[in-house]
């Protein structure tokens, strides 16, 4: 009969053991969000029953790669923001209505 070792945070289980104390000395249930523009730090835990609304709160932007010739040629841009920077970039937009979209569908 084969034991099973169980991580103490997250509850994942192991046959090895040293198996399962080398994943609980990195588990870490705890979420931490820095958002770029304002520096706001959002943390939470992953077994809270609410977790997805804060996790919903925070988004990874990723605009890829910039094209030749513009202010940004060649970089590659991704950022961290959380909901109110958010909005308060689309506040600045002129045409709001083709950003926001609560039909839920592509464009």
């Amino acid at each position: 009969m084969k034991t099973v070792h169980y991580c103490e945070k997250c509850g994942l289980g192991f046959f090895d053991k040293d198996a399962c104390w080398d994943h609980e000395k990195d588990c870490s249930n705890t979420i931490t969000f820095l958002c770029q523009k304002c520096g706001k730090v959002i943390s939470w835990d992953k077994k809270d029953d609410d977790c997805f609304i804060k996790e919903n709160q925070c988004h990874t932007i990723d605009l890829g790669r910039m094209g030749y010739g513009s202010k940004f040629d060649g970089s590659y841009i991704t950022f961290d923001i959380c909901d109110t920077c958010l909005e308060d970039i689309l506040n600045t937009f002129r045409y709001k209505s083709d950003i926001y979209n609560s039909s839920g569908e592509k464009r």
